[in-house]
């Protein structure tokens, strides 16, 4: 959570990063302590900023392998919240204004139904 808004964790690519997973490896250790795996490609969002400029922010899912202690993040000193709820409450959370957002929402979890073999009882999370 920043500025009291509910957000994924991301980042752009580190010159030394060889794909998109390890960037998302990579930026999950760095701001959460969280470790991931089974990652999978699911879409991008083209973002247009105020200055004109545009950038794809690509979505992925992953399982989480293992949930370490909260820590700064190494790249500004942060230490950012970690939240997890239940994934039947994501758009709930994010709040996405437009269409595409909330359809790619929809995608990762039909995704993950399909590739974690999840049937998404109460005790399945999102961070």
């Amino acid at each position: 959570m920043d500025d009291n808004k509910y957000k994924l964790t991301g980042g752009k690519p580190e010159k030394y990063d060889k794909d998109f997973e390890e960037t998302l490896k990579r930026e999950y250790i760095e701001e959460l302590n969280v470790k991931i795996e089974n990652i999978y490609y699911l879409g991008y969002l083209l973002v247009e900023e105020n200055d004109n400029k545009k950038y794809a922010q690509v979505r992925m899912i992953a399982k989480i392998k293992n949930i370490g202690a909260i820590k700064k993040d190494i790249d500004n000193g942060k230490t950012h919240k970690r939240f997890m709820a239940n994934i039947k409450n994501a758009k709930n959370y994010l709040k996405y204004p437009d269409l595409a957002g909330n359809e790619l929402i929809d995608n990762a979890i039909n995704m993950a139904k399909e590739k974690y073999k999840l049937n998404f009882a109460d005790t399945e999370y999102f961070i």
